[in-house]
């Protein structure tokens, strides 16, 4: 029987027939369970409350929502007493529960669902409602549409979605020409973002974000997946301030990267607020590393540090941040923390990196092991260090038709700078991408600053390197005051940026920038761990010096045998 089986079987059943026809083709990407009772658990909507999801696929926001409802209904002298329990419920389902989505067979299935549960299929129509409000028709203009001379959306107290989301299925100018956010947007000499009257071709997602404000209630909820781009990337900054102005941001929730995958490689964030209500003070913010499966989505359990070896237990964080969200101020709490709103730095809204409990485990676990704790940014304001931007790339054309190395993220690997033979450059390019930016010398640090999967990864520049052609992600890094009170030089340096201490702080500063991930210029804010001891920060040093000259002569042996035979490949 349907209706005595699990509602979360049912729903995989009907994501499983869906899947093949809509996940990834058209932007459609099932939200995981976990991810639906998080946002319903921070949205905490009531009975009697209009609930509406405009991107609703199978329909699970609206299931989960109307268990949450029925589950307070339940607990509730005032309908629990009732001689008419039975018909509340079915009447809760049928009078305040909405959805819409533009493929009808997704719609046949939520529709479907709904009715084994327990009704509410009726609010369930076809429709896309990035539309105007003129141009709904039928069952979706009925329900959805008020027109009293100009026709305009009814507004709901409630919205959960998961909207489409992706480059490749961005929304034509002609049909984003109705929206402010479907238009060119660009920074005034005051470095206001101003809306152009030029539309363009529009990622669905950003579109969303204006069409539920427009749709929901003044006071009302809106709990929303959104890419983590839009809350921290400078590009994105016009669609940021749309969210934030004259609206009370409640909640965050940083989702696990694997969240999509494999069906998508966006990260996203979860986020809920309130419609024209002034900021509140604190905001909730949550982090959830792991969300049950891999970037394939096999399973994916708990790893044990101290045995090697992988627990039986499934590494899902969300459930853990339910379980702190009843008690989201406890300072005690893991997952779950509070930033107050004028703590936010430079418009950056990702909760990770206010994830002052991780960090603070990290530096003790420094100090633990003898070393003090400095940020780069101090080294760089005591004039210990400095640092220059990466040259650019050159035209795809001239890649493999010189002998300049040009030097890609990629090619910083095992603390060197790998000179691909087949990606050099000719000399005028390189002195024209280049220009008038500082030459390298021997013993610079390079630092990856953008790119996939290699933030953090650095190289010692060699006598033989000082002619390349670095790419922009990168970053020079030069110790210009070698008698410093820290006894750093530019060996010791390259042992603190490649420590674990200072990795394990990278992926609270790393952040998704379109499609890369991009510390910007965050990595200023990492700590690097000093040893205490200033003695074993010489030895430390000195070790890594020797290693170094010694594989400088062995090439500077091996370039002299190139030269002598000729003609050889190395």
């Amino acid at each position: 029987s349907l209706h005595k089986t699990d509602k979360d079987a049912v729903g995989d059943a009907f994501e499983v027939f869906a899947e093949s026809k809509f996940v990834g083709e058209k932007g459609e990407f099932f939200t995981p369970v976990e991810i639906i009772r998080t946002a319903i658990a921070l949205v905490d909507p009531q009975p009697q409350t209009s609930i509406f999801d405009p991107a609703c696929g199978s329909g699970r926001f609206l299931i989960y929502a109307l268990e949450h409802i029925w589950d307070i209904m339940e607990h509730s002298k005032k309908y629990k007493g009732s001689p008419d329990y039975a018909e509340l419920k079915r009447k809760a389902a049928e009078n305040y529960f909405y959805g819409i989505d533009k493929e009808i067979d997704l719609v046949k299935i939520a529709k479907a669902y709904m009715a084994i549960v327990g009704d509410g299929r009726g609010g369930i129509v076809q429709q896309n409602t990035l539309h105007d409000a003129k141009d709904f028709d039928g069952r979706a203009r009925e329900m959805f549409v008020e027109d009293n001379g100009k026709p305009h959306f009814k507004k709901f107290n409630t919205i959960f979605t998961n909207p489409p989301f992706g480059a490749n299925i961005k929304v034509l100018k002609s049909d984003a020409a109705i929206f402010k956010l479907g238009h060119a947007w660009r920074k005034d000499t005051n470095g206001e973002w101003t809306q152009t009257t030029k539309e363009k071709d529009t990622e669905p997602q950003i579109l969303f974000v204006e069409r539920c404000l427009d749709m929901l209630e003044d006071g009302g909820t809106l709990a929303i997946v959104l890419p983590e781009t839009i809350f921290h990337a400078p590009n994105s900054r016009y669609v940021l301030n749309h969210i934030k102005q004259g609206n009370n941001i409640k909640a965050i929730v940083d989702l696990a990267h694997n969240t999509f995958r494999p069906h998508n490689n966006a990260k996203t964030l979860l986020i809920v607020l309130q419609k024209g209500i002034s900021q509140q003070e604190n905001i909730v913010m949550a982090v959830t590393e792991e969300i049950g499966h891999d970037h394939q989505g096999r399973t994916l359990y708990r790893f044990d540090p101290s045995t090697h070896r992988f627990t039986d237990e499934v590494w899902d964080d969300t459930k853990i941040v339910q379980n702190e969200l009843q008690d989201k101020y406890n300072p005690d709490n893991s997952y779950v923390f509070n930033v107050r709103a004028k703590d936010i730095v430079k418009d950056i809204f990702v909760p990770r990196y206010y994830w002052q409990k991780r960090t603070q485990s990290i530096l003790t676990d420094a100090e633990k092991a003898g070393y003090e704790p400095i940020r780069i940014q101090k080294m760089l304001d005591d004039g210990i260090i400095t640092a220059y931007a990466g040259y650019g790339s050159p035209p795809s054309g001239f890649k493999g038709r010189g002998d300049i190395p040009y030097i890609r993220v990629a090619d910083i690997v095992n603390w060197e700078l790998y000179k691909n033979p087949t990606s050099g450059v000719p000399r005028e390019i390189y002195e024209k991408i280049k220009g008038k930016k500082i030459d390298l010398k021997p013993e610079d640090i390079i630092f990856v600053r953008r790119g996939s999967y290699r933030i953090g990864t650095v190289a010692m520049v060699s006598p033989f390197d000082t002619e390349v052609l670095l790419t922009s992600e990168l970053v020079i890094l030069r110790v210009v005051k070698p008698e410093n009170e820290y006894n750093i030089d530019p060996y010791y340096l390259i042992y603190m940026l490649s420590h674990e201490i200072t990795q394990r702080q990278l992926p609270q500063k790393i952040m998704i920038d379109t499609t890369l991930p991009n510390i910007a210029d965050r990595w200023k804010e990492l700590y690097l761990p000093v040893m205490k001891d200033k003695a074993e920060v010489v030895k430390v040093s000195e070790r890594i010096r020797s290693a170094f000259q010694s594989k400088w002569k062995a090439q500077e042996e091996i370039a002299k045998l190139r030269s002598e035979f000729g003609g050889l490949t190395t």
